[in-house]
């Protein structure tokens, strides 16, 4: 009854996408959201395993570590740093950055394609209010993904991913002009010390 119900919902999922360019914008904010959690898993896996091979400064030299990232946070923030600078040392930080980004990148392009191009609701509000049905609902919007229902042809699929180029390199340009001025400042106050 599960099975039927879940086929139910995603046949409902495929029939209110209907659009090929809001499809390919759907597809760009599930391909984005992914790379950015799998960006943000393997800085927080690499330091993990930087730290484990030194152990002389995990462990003597932890004091140490732990005042520099504290003068270091408190220089950033009384300088006006971004919060880029604050995650480039703290990789288990930038990793919950990461996460609280994810729902933007997820909805903003369907909701996009939803309201200008499609003209109606977004689906995220047609599977019920609860966790459940918006489990459901996802589940059915990376199914189709993955099955190639989202993006059927090559055109389409050169649309997804011009709007994924496009994002990811606003993003370094962005993260870059934000996270310098920052890491700069930080940098200065570790050298007059």
């Amino acid at each position: 009854a599960a099975d039927a119900e879940s086929q139910t919902l995603c046949r409902g999922y495929d029939a209110h996408h209907f659009d090929s360019s809001s499809n390919c914008l759907h597809a760009a904010a599930m391909v984005l959201s992914f790379v950015l959690l799998f960006r943000a898993a393997a800085a927080l896996i690499g330091s993990a395993a930087a730290r484990s091979r030194k152990p002389y400064a995990s462990s003597v030299g932890s004091t140490a570590a732990a005042a520099n990232t504290t003068n270091s946070a408190t220089a950033s923030a009384t300088t006006g740093a971004s919060a880029a600078a604050m995650t480039a040392s703290r990789p288990w930080l930038r990793f919950a950055v990461s996460l609280l980004w994810l729902p933007p990148i997820w909805y903003l392009y369907a909701w996009v394609g939803h309201l200008l191009l499609q003209a109606d609701v977004p689906a995220v509000f047609t599977y019920g209010m609860t966790l459940r049905g918006w489990a459901s609902g996802e589940a059915c919007s990376v199914k189709a993904l993955l099955a190639g229902r989202t993006v059927q042809t090559s055109g389409e699929l050169a649309l997804t991913l011009t709007v994924c180029a496009i994002h990811l390199v606003l993003s370094q340009i962005l993260w870059g002009f934000f996270s310098r001025p920052a890491l700069e400042s930080s940098s200065r106050a570790r050298a007059h010390r």
